[in-house]
């Protein structure tokens, strides 16, 4: 049950001292904020809580990201438990980093529903609209107080995993949730503009790129795009500040599908997958290729030339759009 796991986590964290909290690798603005907001709140108990991520943080994001130190090295320590947020499987961390030599204890906490339940206590909520709403049942479940930069954090996580509260997965709950976090003073102006409204000149002309390089089927339900290295090397811009890419393609009139082909930090052979739909389970796509996500919503990373996995990955987009209905 949901909710004996919620508890379960509630318990653990509340006889336990010291926690390592991390994050899944490219870090976005749900598992940011929500590591953040856990972080600030364990300290308030007076426990030791260590932030970890490799990843460069976006500056859509600083708001938040100097509200508590994160580290890009686990200390050489042995920790009581690790917290993984937002990680569907162990593939969903860095590579080469051993969590089970850092810590007594693996909590795993994500709203995924393809969610391998690979912890030692695993609470899997694919009913939240983000982990972010699961990390503020938590903290209440602690009795640990809000205040506004915890406040702030769990806003700027939700919001991030709703598209701007835009999608399905948003709830009563969700909105409930905000209000609460609302009763604080949070700049949700300053907040909107730096995560939607705002971005780099080098990566606004990246988009330029991408938009005047994307590829639509004949009756434009599918759209596609692809950014190379040299596309970054000629703007100028940097590969963390463009989480929003893949939705600015969703702005298609017609789009029932977007998909978005990312080279990886310069490897010619890999590229990173990110794909939407308002109609069809993406997360299905993602999976084939060792991936996964929401159904609306999903990823994953493909080894090989870029048109040869662009072929496979949009043939199979095409298999699950295009299927005859029962």
């Amino acid at each position: 049950m949901i909710a004996d796991s919620a508890v379960k986590v509630a318990e653990i964290i509340a006889e336990k001292n010291s926690f390592l909290i991390l994050p899944h690798v490219s870090v976005d603005g749900d598992d940011l904020g929500s590591m953040l907001a856990m972080g600030m709140s364990l300290k308030k108990m007076g426990k030791r809580a260590v932030l970890f991520c490799q990843d460069r943080i976006p500056d859509s994001f600083s708001l938040i990201s100097g509200k508590y130190p994160i580290l890009q090295e686990i200390p050489k320590e042995r920790f009581d438990a690790a917290i993984l947020l937002e990680c569907s499987d162990w593939g969903r961390l860095p590579e080469g980093i051993d969590v089970n030599g850092s810590a007594d204890m693996i909590i795993n906490i994500d709203h995924h529903p393809d969610n391998t339940f690979y912890g030692d206590v695993n609470w899997v909520d694919p009913s939240s609209a983000a982990v972010g709403e699961m990390v503020f049942e938590l903290i209440k479940r602690l009795n640990s107080p809000l205040d506004i930069d915890i406040a702030t954090s769990l806003y700027m996580a939700i919001l991030t995993d709703t598209g701007a509260f835009q999608y399905s997965n948003v709830t009563a709950r969700t909105h409930a949730i905000i209000s609460e976090l609302l009763a604080f003073p949070i700049d949700v102006n300053a907040i909107s503009r730096s995560i939607y409204r705002e971005m780099d000149y080098e990566v606004l002309k990246l988009m330029g790129k991408m938009f005047s390089g994307s590829r639509r089927t004949s009756d434009g339900r599918l759209v596609w795009a692809t950014l190379t290295s040299e596309m970054f090397k000629k703007t100028g811009a940097g590969d963390e500040n463009i989480q929003h890419f893949v939705d600015g393609l969703s702005q298609a009139k017609g789009a029932e599908v977007t998909v978005l082909f990312k080279e990886m930090n310069g490897e010619s052979n890999k590229f990173k997958v990110s794909l939407r739909s308002n109609t069809i389970p993406v997360n299905e796509v993602a999976a084939l290729f060792g991936g996964g996500g929401h159904r609306q919503a999903a990823g994953c990373t493909l080894d090989g030339p870029i048109g040869s996995s662009r072929r496979k990955v949009l043939s199979a987009v095409k298999a699950l759009l295009y299927r005859p209905r029962a």
